[in-house]
């Protein structure tokens, strides 16, 4: 199989026809490196392949201990700590080993004492300590660049940032080109910083072939694209091989992998010294193997242990760069004194890595195991590659595991180093379809067959041969699933927006319902039994309401319940992609999920990290609190004499006298509870990019987005309405921060409030009064009944989803609330203290729902159906010169559409909730009022 391979290799050279199952070196036909991918049938491509792509492996730590780490699989790399870049590098010294040895003929005449021929490659990099394990996080769906037409056979079409380079087209500081820490500074490779922080890994490949009988090819390292190898026609010679001088042992070639990590202060010379060691003793595995060596390898061994003799290898620089590594050649040494492990390579890469024509002049030489130590072949010479363009990171949602579905974009992110663009490719069933793109959406035409990418890290004078990097999708590309809700019922709103529809606003609220709970309810199966497992699977239906948000083109969007890990590889990413921007806000507390919301670029100007707010609500409380015990009213007010005037915030104090005398009920508002409140405020574009713009008098500079999702707890309405206060108290600071006209606001989000809640009467209607049902379970909700036991026992999680006598399930009329808020109204109010009026200040707008009319629901599980959530926006009045009217909102589904499926989510309905979308019209104070338009 090796031998196989060793063929493969030489592919690299030379580009070959489209299906890459017919090329050529020196005259000969080469075979592909490895076969098409079966597909199982299930939508699923097989991983599974036999033999090896290294023979052996090994990795050292910084301490010198080495350990065998399993190879790679023949189709895939099934890795376990594994490094999808090594299969260029690999192929490389493969490929230079070859070309080398089959074309030195004199090697015999110049006294060469073994029909053994040994080369490789060095690849050294300096990089922070925080990326030492970077190639083990990579996803291990990597396959082989060279069965990717263009993948390493031919040089890829230069980026744009090299083009746009100065005339030489050279990078003048490689060290520069490095990432950033999480605080957004810039990792600092020179040393001027100290190395503490720093490390150097080096990356040995070598290769052993026997030597048959041959005629000279020419061959050059790095190539005159300033890649690492070579295909220029010019650089070769036709040639042929004897196949009748076949090697013995029935052996043609090994190629061994050896990766170290050394610290950056250590001396040059004992990193040498490391190097030889390990080196020698991965080859003498090989010796051994094939009867050859054993007189010297004994010696050698006893070397072994004597870890502080000076290095007989070094580090030597060509007179000549068109020379090769020839027996007897003149070279000049490289003094390493005084030099520690980073400084040496950092001379290697300025001196000989910044131009194409300087690379590949720098060589280690160790010694031969198969020769003695006198002979004219006792050193090998290892090309000496020093930080080229590196891939530290690939992501993409579930790592090339995810379902792929047409019309879902897929967008891959990279972090690089010694590089400054990604050059990303595309592949359909082995076809490029897509080249230097950070996203494809797979077509109708691309059902059933398989997607992979291609990723070339590039750089001004190098062209990332030998640093590519390819992944095939585990999937083949499917239809998207049937989703009843956007289509047939909102096909409406899926067309492509018309530019006067762009004048309006068009807002999304969508609880998407977080695989924190999905995932914990595949294990227990409570909440969601009704629904099949694989259709709880996020890799299935975050996809799904991927396809979803984009579907209507809203110009805002506000999500609730986000996974941080699924924001990061998919929301964000997608949604760039498209031309959002937006920021995420993770729950306080332990939890990774929260909301995040997106505006689009199109119609708001890029929005500043300071216009972007995440506030803990449980903080609201307390930073009320803080300014009465120092004296301080000034956020009551909210600054501004029409503020001043118009009232201020006094149900704050109510609300603070309330929990001093409720012990639990602070405890739970003020330190347990983790909900969040994002408020952005965005500038509008002028005119928006795609708009009629027909009436921008109408809209102001700016506008607030607000976007919550308050607490859970069916017994707690009345810490949801005291949130719903704090949050707009906090909405209405902001909107007058610059203390100019208030801004007008859309405020979205999950409430958790039912339309006859006191959160949202406080909302539509401004007040909560003392005797209103929200506070039935004031005086015994205590914080352990959100345990999922309790809610078991007492029925609220866990039905059988029968309406009519399940606990939680009750129809309330609007006439039967008031009847118990006038039972609650009784002077004979036993309990120690009495719930205060709630009413929010003049100084605060109107709020009007963006559906003209109520949906009938927006939740739907099997035990509970009820509206919770909401797209609310303010109203102009003779205090708010600006606001909005509803024009028009999606279509909801009705309860026998979903009944069908028992409840949500389901195999056609990703969440547990709908999404609201409405049309938004811009208004101004000096503007009529004409009736909005019926839902469409």
């Amino acid at each position: 199989m090796v031998g196989g391979l060793v063929q493969a290799f030489l592919s690299s050279g030379r580009a070959g026809s489209k299906n890459n199952s017919d090329r050529t070196w020196g005259g000969a036909k080469i075979s592909p490196l490895r076969p098409p991918i079966p597909s199982t049938g299930r939508g699923e491509i097989s991983g599974e392949g036999s033999g090896s792509f290294l023979s052996a492996r090994a990795s050292e730590t910084s301490e010198g201990e080495e350990k065998e780490e399993p190879a790679y699989n023949e189709q895939y790399l099934k890795r376990e700590g594994e490094s999808p870049s090594m299969i260029s590098q690999a192929r490389l010294a493969a490929s230079t080993s070859a070309r080398r040895t089959l074309a030195n003929d004199a090697a015999v005449a110049s006294g060469a004492s073994s029909p053994w021929g040994w080369s490789g490659r060095l690849v050294a990099r300096i990089l922070p300590k925080t990326f030492s394990e970077y190639e083990s996080a990579k996803p291990k769906w990597a396959i082989d660049p060279s069965s990717l037409e263009g993948g390493v056979i031919e040089p890829v079409t230069k980026a744009p940032a090299i083009q746009r380079q100065g005339s030489e087209g050279v990078c003048s500081d490689i060290l520069s080109l490095a990432p950033a820490d999480e605080d957004g500074c810039q990792y600092d490779l020179s040393g001027s910083h100290g190395e503490s922080d720093l490390l150097v890994t080096l990356d040995v490949f070598l290769f052993r072939q026997y030597i048959p009988s041959f005629v000279n090819i020419q061959r050059s390292i790095h190539g005159p694209g300033g890649g690492s190898g070579s295909n220029s026609d010019n650089n070769s010679e036709s040639g042929s091989v004897d196949e009748s001088n076949t090697p013995p042992y029935g052996d043609e070639g090994q190629l061994l992998f050896i990766h170290m990590k050394r610290e950056a202060e250590e001396s040059a010379l004992r990193t040498l010294r490391r190097l030889e060691l390990s080196t020698e003793k991965k080859m003498q595995t090989v010796t051994h193997r094939v009867g050859r060596g054993k007189k010297q390898n004994r010696k050698r061994t006893e070397n072994l242990s004597v870890k502080n003799v000076t290095a007989s290898s070094s580090m030597v620089v060509k007179v000549n760069p068109d020379d090769e590594w020839n027996y007897g050649d003149k070279l000049q040494e490289v003094d390493l004194s005084g030099l520690t492990n980073a400084e040496l390579w950092r001379k290697v890469a300025y001196q000989y890595e910044l131009h194409p024509d300087e690379r590949g002049r720098v060589g280690v030489s160790v010694l031969n195991p198969d020769v003695e130590e006198d002979s004219p072949d006792s050193h090998i010479h290892l090309d000496v590659v020093c930080c080229p363009p590196t891939i530290l990171k690939v992501q993409i949602f579930e790592n090339f595991e995810a379902q792929v579905f047409v019309g879902v974009p897929l967008v891959i992110e990279t972090e690089l180093i010694f590089a400054c663009h990604a050059l990303i490719s595309w592949y359909v069933g082995g076809d490029l379809v897509l080249q230097d793109s950070t996203g494809y959406t797979p077509r109708p035409e691309d059902v059933g067959k398989s997607l992979s990418v291609l990723i070339v890290p590039t750089r001004p004078g190098h062209d990332g041969r030998g640093c590519e990097e390819a992944y095939r999708f585990k999937n083949v590309i499917e239809p998207l699933p049937w989703m009843p809700i956007v289509s047939p019922i909102r096909d409406g709103w899926t067309q492509h927006r018309l530019a006067l529809e762009r004048d309006d606003l068009r807002v999304l609220t969508y609880n998407v319902l977080a695989d924190l709970y999905t995932s914990r309810d595949v294990d227990q199966h409570l909440m969601y039994a009704h629904c099949n497992l694989s259709h709880l699977m996020r890799w299935r239906r975050m996809p799904m309401l991927m396809w979803e948000i984009l579907a209507y083109e809203a110009d805002v969007i506000c999500l609730q319940e986000v996974d941080a890990a699924i924001y990061d590889t998919l929301l964000r990413p997608v949604l760039e992609y498209k031309g959002y921007r937006g920021f995420y806000s993770n729950k306080a507390s332990t939890q990774q999920e929260g909301c995040a919301m997106f505006w689009s670029t199109s119609c708001f100007e890029l929005v500043h990290e300071w216009d972007m707010k995440t506030i803990s609500i449980r903080d609201l409380f307390a930073e009320h609190e803080d300014h009465l015990l120092n004296g301080d009213f000034g956020p009551s007010d909210n600054g501004g004499e029409e503020s001043k005037h118009l009232g201020k915030w006094n149900s704050m104090d109510e609300i603070l006298d309330l929990l001093g005398k409720h012990d639990e009920l602070r405890r739970i508002a003020r330190e347990k509870t983790g909900q969040i409140l994002q408020v952005a405020t965005l500038t509008l574009k002028n005119p928006i990019d795609g708009a009629a713009n027909a009436n921008a008098a109408s809209k102001p500079n700016k506008m607030i987005l607000a976007n919550t999702h308050l607490f859970y707890h069916p017994m707690a309405d009345h810490i949801r309405a005291m949130q719903a206060y704090v949050v707009c108290k906090k909405i209405d600071e902001v909107r007058r921060q610059d203390g100019s006209d208030p801004y007008p606001l859309v405020f979205c989000g999950d409430l958790n409030s039912d339309p006859l809640s006191g959160a949202v009467q406080l909302l539509f209607t401004r007040t909560v009064l003392p005797h209103h049902d929200t506070w039935k379970h004031l005086h015994d909700y205590r914080w352990e009944m959100g345990d999922s036991s309790w809610m078991l026992e007492h029925g609220f999680i866990g039905n059988e989803g029968d309406t009519e006598e399940d606990p939680i399930y009750v129809e309330e009329t609007f006439k039967e609330a008031h009847e118990d808020e006038e039972s609650l109204a009784d002077d004979s109010f036993a309990e120690p203290f009495h719930p205060p009026p709630i009413v929010l200040p003049a100084s605060f707008p109107n709020l009007v729902s963006g559906c003209p009319d109520m949906p009938e629901f927006t939740n739907f599980a099997v035990d509970f159906v009820e509206t919770l959530d909401y797209v609310l926006a303010s109203e102009t009045s003779e205090h708010e010169r600006y606001g909005f009217r509803p024009k028009k909102a999606a279509p909801m589904p009705n309860a026998d559409e979903i009944s069908r499926y028992v409840a949500m989510p389901n195999e056609f309905m990703p969440s547990d909730h709908v999404s609201v979308v409405c049309d938004l019209e811009w208004t101004t104070a000096n503007e009529t009022s004409p009736g909005a338009d019926e839902s469409n």
